[in-house]
């Protein structure tokens, strides 16, 4: 597995992924939008050139967010995801970042076993967040 920063040079192959496994997330004017931002980063995860895993997040001051950790269903359960948000987690804090935030659908319990097991904890509830009506949890992070 090759972990690596991805750019605008990759939003073909980041749309193409999200809509074939994430289809609410991004398309090509959001990604080309937040490329141009000095705040985003986009890590992904490639094996033998294809990309198969990324995680997208943002930063304000001493503050981050986390926008999407998605990867292949056929690459899931070998701790990518968990490699990927490590990482994010690690560049953050060299970036002065004290706390990471991230919302997650209430109904996705092995994503979030998952960030639990990473560190993070539960803060809020916001009602009705998804276009489908479902809830969001709101989880963060202390980084040290």
């Amino acid at each position: 597995m090759n972990y690596l920063f991805l750019s605008q040079a990759d939003i073909e192959g980041l749309c193409e992924f999200s809509k074939e496994f994430f289809p609410d997330g991004w398309n090509k004017s959001q990604l080309i939008s937040a490329f141009k931002s000095s705040d985003f980063y986009c890590l992904g995860c490639k094996k033998d050139d294809l990309l198969i895993a990324f995680i997208t997040y943002q930063l304000s001051f001493e503050q981050a967010d986390i926008n999407d950790v998605i990867v292949n269903p056929s690459f899931r359960r070998l701790g990518i995801a968990t490699n990927l948000i490590e990482r994010c987690c690690q560049n953050l804090a060299k970036q002065g970042v004290k706390t990471v935030f991230l919302e997650v659908r209430a109904s996705n319990i092995p994503a979030i076993s998952l960030y639990k097991k990473l560190g993070f904890v539960e803060l809020s509830v916001r009602k009705k967040y998804y276009s489908d009506g479902e809830n969001a949890l709101i989880l963060k992070k202390e980084l040290l």
